[in-house]
């Protein structure tokens, strides 16, 4: 099966048939813009990374939500709108470690951010060393739970970090 952003913007399941397709998660809140989404092979879970734009103060905002394998609403990370800092600007790329970890590439923030399956912030990477620059684009992770981030600033590289972000 296929998970994806169709062009209105509801995250559709293609089946193995590859014409079968279900709605699983229907876009409703205009104010809030799916721009990634992850299905978890261990729970089924899907993470849906969005942002939404606000013209008052000219920024973006981002969250991830998880959602159960029939789109049925779990949680929101952070779980908090007034948390004191914004964990995500816009998630671009969203896979999930081994270790339950949801793991997000934000390019607005110049940034792999990881949290806790339940939503604690663990670590935010920013490139080395410090004060280098970063573009994360596409991530995944592998069965030792490394991160592997593509870098937009040095095209063709790759960064691999440890599952603590070193």
């Amino acid at each position: 099966e296929l998970i994806y952003i169709d062009k209105e913007r509801n995250i559709i399941k293609l089946c193995n048939d590859m014409e079968t397709t279900t709605t699983l998660i229907k876009h409703t809140d205009t104010t809030w813009i799916p721009q990634c989404v992850y299905c978890s092979p261990s729970s089924g879970d899907l993470l849906v990374g969005m942002s939404r734009y606000d013209r008052d103060t000219d920024t973006y905002t981002g969250k991830v939500m998880r959602y159960n394998n029939t789109g049925k609403y779990k949680q929101t990370i952070p779980h908090n709108e007034n948390t004191p800092h914004r964990l995500y600007v816009w998630p671009h790329f969203i896979t999930e470690n081994n270790n339950g970890d949801v793991v997000v590439s934000d390019l607005r923030r110049r940034a792999v951010v990881v949290t806790s399956g339940e939503g604690v912030h663990r670590f935010s990477y920013t490139g080395p060393p410090s004060g280098s620059r970063l573009l994360p684009r596409g991530i995944c992770t592998d069965v030792m739970s490394h991160i592997l981030v593509s870098d937009l600033i040095y095209p063709g590289t790759v960064q691999m970090l440890d599952r603590d972000g070193q």
